[in-house]
């Protein structure tokens, strides 16, 4: 709401990145019902997927309008160019896929709330981590389940733990400023940023996730923080001794 009071302001043209967004909703109003477009990704992690690509959602239909030139080289059917266009169409077998995962939107997305809740459940007693706070009038869309852990020990157990009973999780994501293409641009330090990355944990969250295998994720966690948490402890002790 800031953001588009800053651009009707100014005058500006406000788009969102929504690519994990799909689901989501702030308030009374599904995300991608803000400012002049959002943009949205269909790639295959993602609950509403196409393989790869991704759809845009704008405010004016003149705006829609445009971007249908602009996706297909800039002309349509007469192949007179009236923009300067790319090709960013999906192919039909990718629409196709992401229409009929588009219908399972809904009860998808609340098989996962169910499963984040069974985690937070299994994990109420676990005092060395916390959730993403969602607001009452918001909805999550729960693309990714991330965890932060109170220290990086505690997430590099957790991580090690689960990666040696062959569970994959993630550390989403790779803060920019650190990456190799970009650290020449980085012109002041981000600890913040950097503080949240050393924390943070992807653990599993698909839609046929089955409820013993959260169980015992939650299980894992739990044990790899306990033992975290201990060898902290007795290394603080030592040092004292």
């Amino acid at each position: 709401e800031p953001l588009e009071t800053l651009a009707r302001e100014h005058d500006l043209k406000l788009v969102f990145d929504a690519a994990h967004g799909l689901g989501g909703r702030y308030r009374d109003s599904a995300l991608g019902a803000f400012g002049d477009a959002s943009v949205f990704s269909l790639s295959g992690t993602k609950i509403v997927t196409g393989g790869e690509g991704g759809l845009v959602t704008f405010r004016e239909p003149a705006d829609a309008e445009r971007f249908t030139f602009l996706r297909a080289y800039g002309f349509k059917a007469d192949y007179n160019c009236r923009y300067i266009g790319l090709n960013g169409k999906l192919s039909e077998l990718n629409a196709a896929l992401g229409w009929l995962s588009l219908d399972l939107l809904e009860p998808v997305l609340a098989h996962r709330h169910t499963q984040v809740q069974r985690y937070r459940q299994a994990l109420s007693d676990c005092l060395d981590l916390t959730w993403q706070a969602v607001p009452s009038d918001c909805i999550h869309g729960y693309k990714d389940l991330a965890v932060l852990f109170r220290e990086p020990r505690q997430r590099a157990a957790a991580e090690a733990a689960l990666s040696a009973e062959g569970v994959m999780t993630k550390r989403y994501f790779f803060p920019v400023h650190r990456m190799d293409v970009y650290q020449k641009f980085a012109r002041r330090a981000l600890p913040v940023t950097d503080w949240l990355h050393e924390r943070l944990l992807c653990i599993p969250l698909y839609s046929d996730l089955p409820d013993a295998r959260i169980d015992a994720v939650a299980q894992l966690i739990r044990a790899s923080s306990i033992r975290a948490s201990a060898q902290q402890e007795a290394a603080r002790i030592l040092r004292w001794a």
